[in-house]
C-alpha cells in the first residue's frame, strides 16, 4: 500500500470488520495528522482538542491531534476542515465520515479540501460503515478505496460503480481481510 500525505482514501465496512484496527495502524504511521474522532474512541493517538478555538493554536505546535467534537455537527466539521486545509501538510482522518459528509450534503470547505487538497499537501482519509450514506465526492477523488466486509446490497451496488465487479467479493470478506483499490486495480489482503 502506498499512502501519501496528500492522497484521499475511503475505508468502508460493517461494524467489527477491521476498519478501526486499520485506521489506528495508518494513523500511527502518519507523522502529521488531525483525527476527527466522532465517537471519542481514539484519544490515546494524539493531543486531544475539543473546539475549533483549541484546534487553531494546536495546529502550530502539535503534529498529532485528535479532535473530539463537542457538537458532532457538519458545521463544526466544516470549521475543522478549513483550519486543517489552511494549515496544510497534514492528513485529516475522519472516523464515521458519513455523519459529517452525508450523501448529497457535502459542505463547501469539505469539497474544496477534497478537490484542491494536493495544493496544500493535505489528504482526507474517510472511514464509514455505510458507503452509500457517504457523499460521492470522497470516492470520486479517492486514490485508495479500502473495502472490509460489506453486506448491504445498496452499499455493494454503490461500491461497484467505483471498483467494478470486484465489489462482489465484499460480502465474503471476513477475519479482517480487505480489498484495496488503487491505480485502477484491486488486490486482496489477508490482514494488516
Amino acid at each position: 500500500m502506498r499512502f501519501q500525505g496528500s492522497d484521499n482514501t475511503v475505508v468502508c465496512g460493517m461494524r467489527g470488520s477491521g476498519k478501526s484496527h486499520f485506521l489506528r495502524a495508518v494513523v500511527k504511521a502518519t507523522p502529521r495528522f488531525v483525527l476527527w474522532d466522532y465517537m471519542h474512541e481514539h484519544g490515546s493517538l494524539g493531543y486531544v482538542v475539543r473546539t475549533p478555538d483549541q484546534l487553531r493554536p494546536s495546529l502550530q505546535v502539535k503534529e498529532k491531534i485528535v479532535y473530539q467534537p463537542s457538537s458532532r455537527t457538519q458545521d463544526e466539521f466544516e470549521h475543522v476542515v478549513k483550519q486543517v486545509f489552511d494549515a496544510g501538510n497534514r492528513v485529516l482522518f475522519v472516523d464515521e465520515a458519513d455523519q459529517v459528509i452525508p450523501s448529497r450534503k457535502i459542505g463547501f470547505q469539505t469539497k474544496q479540501f477534497i478537490d484542491l487538497g494536493r495544493h496544500r499537501n493535505v489528504g482526507m482519509f474517510c472511514v464509514t460503515r455505510r458507503l452509500a450514506a457517504l457523499d460521492k465526492n470522497p470516492l470520486a477523488q479517492a486514490h485508495h478505496i479500502v473495502v472490509f466486509k460489506t453486506i448491504l446490497p445498496t452499499d455493494v451496488d454503490y461500491l461497484r460503480e467505483f471498483i467494478g465487479k470486484a465489489a462482489d467479493q465484499a460480502p465474503h470478506l471476513d477475519g479482517h481481510r480487505f480489498l484495496l483499490f488503487e491505480d485502477g486495480s484491486v488486490q486482496l489482503y489477508e490482514k494488516i
